[in-house]
């Protein structure tokens, strides 16, 4: 499930996102960060980034190959 910047339900939507173990992206490092959304990938100087909340993928049931968490900053 896509999380944009502007959205206004995130609590309700993240609820059930848990609930139904569906995985949270975004473009938004502050979702991320906030524990609202799992994965974030945005530009950072001209690079592609990607910022997992690891709490949040907990939450949500989910994992990532070594692959990916060798590219990604990683929140725990």
């Amino acid at each position: 499930v896509y999380f944009d910047e502007d959205i206004d339900e995130t609590s309700a939507i993240r609820e059930l996102v848990t609930q139904h173990k569906l995985l949270s992206l975004t473009s938004s490092q502050e979702l991320v960060t906030d524990g609202l959304a799992t994965l974030a990938v945005f530009f950072n100087e001209g690079k592609v980034a990607i910022l997992i909340n690891e709490t949040s993928a907990k939450a949500e049931e989910k994992s990532f190959f070594g692959e990916i968490l060798a590219l990604a900053e990683v929140l725990h």
